[in-house]
């Protein structure tokens, strides 16, 4: 079980209500920034619910008080003028505003959010709000700058609008499933990474640091489901098949390349979406690999969305991008949180067929048929193959079983 303990400073911006009255002996004109006649008191309170916030560290210069159990706080002898309040608290977005303290009482009140997102080196990442057990996490690679997934900046700057537009609504719905799911979401942008096991370690490192920023430390023994993109699809196959009992489900999202599997890789859910009009990256050469993992017995889904280039996605792969996955949480991660990931009977699939791409009419949820004596080649668990967007969102709402 993955439980949230207090965490570091956060530096983003919360909303704080300023609130000046001047009495005393002095003059409610503009101080002269002399003097230490000035007192600060106020309030602090969650945004969400309007509680009382103990424990809120405030800062004024060298001044620090401490919000007690009713969220209220007071500092005395400060110097008159222009200063810099700060307000922070474990678990809540930190607040600040420069202002004016003029002679005799200065009131301010904080209200503070609790903090999601985080960002630290090519990495960022979605904690979601209210979400005191962590099950696991989702790592994103691009591609597109992944770490926009998480923080809803620029993810592909250099490329036309639509794009842009598209990789926003993916995250959008990476982040409503981190949310719905219990999951952390990483989007890691470290560039020149290699598919092999020092980008895998780079990764739970930047997974770990995540952890500790947001007071999760536990984050570094997650299971993961890993989303490659393009570029990173070797890397998101390969960090599957190296880390077979940690990994929840690979999709793989019109990849380069991806990874031939043997041994407990094969028993990792993974879904390779492709483009058919893609002239980016080689189908052919992913087609023939995901023949090749299925002939072994690996539990891969194929779609081929029609009149699809390379880059962005439409409303229908990016909604079930998400469906797939969070079907793929469902029936992966154990009761009991911190136990073994359940293994998927392949007989939840669909069978397809890569010549034709029919679907194979029948029950919706089908047997795999056995290797025949003398083949090197099984069906294929397909739900996908050359579809609609229609039939493709269909393919993912239609079961709860593995596509």
């Amino acid at each position: 079980m993955f439980t949230m303990t207090h965490s570091p400073l956060r530096r983003t911006t919360a909303l704080a209500t300023l609130c000046l009255s001047a009495c005393g002996g002095g003059s409610p004109s503009a101080p002269d920034g002399g003097g230490t006649d000035a007192s600060l008191s106020g309030v602090v309170q969650s945004s969400e619910t309007s509680a009382a916030l103990q424990g809120a560290t405030i800062t004024v210069g060298n001044r620090v008080a401490t919000s007690d159990g009713n969220g209220r706080f007071e500092l005395t002898g400060l110097s008159l003028g222009t200063v810099t309040i700060q307000c922070s608290n474990p678990e809540y977005a930190a607040s600040e505003s420069i202002t004016t303290l003029r002679e005799g009482s200065n009131t301010q009140d904080f209200s503070l959010s609790v903090q999601e997102v985080y960002e630290f080196g090519s990495s960022g990442a979605f904690i979601p709000k209210g979400s005191t057990t962590l099950l696991g996490a989702i790592i994103a690679l691009g591609g597109p700058i992944a770490s926009g997934f998480t923080t809803g900046k620029q993810t592909a700057p250099e490329l036309p609008p639509d794009v842009e537009a598209a990789n926003q609504t993916l995250g959008a719905g990476l982040r409503a499933l981190a949310s719905s799911r219990h999951l952390a979401l990483l989007g890691s942008s470290i560039s020149g990474m290699p598919d092999g096991g020092s980008s895998d370690a780079a990764l739970l490192q930047a997974l770990a640091e995540a952890g500790r920023l947001s007071g999760v430390p536990e984050l570094n023994q997650a299971p993961v489901l890993v989303l490659g993109i393009s570029g990173r699809g070797p890397e998101a196959s390969g960090f599957a098949s190296r880390n077979p009992g940690r990994t929840i489900s690979a999709f793989l999202r019109k990849p380069s390349n991806v990874q031939t599997l043997s041994g407990p890789a094969l028993a990792v859910p993974a879904y390779l979406l492709l483009g058919e009009l893609d002239n980016v990256v080689n189908n052919g050469a992913s087609t023939a690999t995901f023949s090749s993992n299925r002939s072994q017995g690996a539990l891969w889904t194929m779609a081929v969305e029609p009149g699809e280039g390379h880059y962005g996605g439409t409303a229908a792969d990016i909604a079930a991008t998400t469906a797939w996955m969070a079907v793929a949480v469902d029936q992966r991660l154990p009761a009991s949180p911190g136990g073994s990931l359940v293994t998927i009977d392949e007989t939840s699939g669909w069978l397809g067929n890569l010549t034709t791409f029919a679907i194979a009419t029948g029950t919706a949820t089908r047997a795999i048929e056995p290797r025949r004596a003398g083949s090197s080649t099984r069906a294929s668990p397909l739900r996908g193959g050359r579809l609609s967007e229609r039939e493709v969102l269909e393919g993912c709402a239609r079961n709860r079983g593995l596509r």
